[in-house]
């Protein structure tokens, strides 16, 4: 399978709502970029999965302007989510090895998947920037995965 994980955008203050903060000015650009960045890369996913916390589906929504694919809310992108859990699901998602599965979430969870996935490693060694995404390929039996690139809305600028 070929993920396209992405990590949320920049967030304006922290928020007391159950959905958390959203998006700032600058994050909502910063993603902005980095549409652009995947429309050149000619990025298809074939599903949009997304945390339910609010940064992550705008996240979602601002990225989903080239695709308009349904956005779906999955707990196990939430923020706080175990490696375990992340690997469990994608291995329940049983996809076709070339199709492109978007996934936005969190650190550090992101970084746990990401770390143990490259390196076997339990430590977050592996930190995404918010907005940044990257672009593997994944075997969910092997819990193995290959980068094809990285990008970071700072890198965009």
């Amino acid at each position: 399978m070929r993920l396209l994980i992405i990590r949320h955008g920049e967030i304006q203050n922290f928020s007391p709502d159950e959905k958390g903060p959203s998006l700032s000015q600058g994050g909502k650009q910063d993603l902005a970029k980095v549409r652009d960045f995947l429309k050149l890369q000619k990025v298809i996913p074939h599903r949009l999965l997304s945390s339910p916390a609010r940064r992550a589906l705008e996240t979602a929504e601002i990225l989903n302007k080239l695709w308009s694919l349904p956005v779906e809310e999955v707990s196990w992108l939430r923020p706080g989510v175990s490696v375990s859990e992340i690997e469990a699901s994608l291995l329940r998602e049983n996809t076709q090895t070339q199709e492109i599965l978007a996934l936005v979430s969190h650190q550090p969870a992101l970084g746990y998947f990401l770390s143990n996935l490259l390196w076997q490693e339990k430590k977050p060694a592996f930190d995404l920037s918010r907005g940044s995404s990257i672009f593997l390929d994944y075997d969910p039996i092997k819990s193995q995965a290959k980068i094809h690139w990285m990008v970071s809305p700072y890198l965009l600028a």
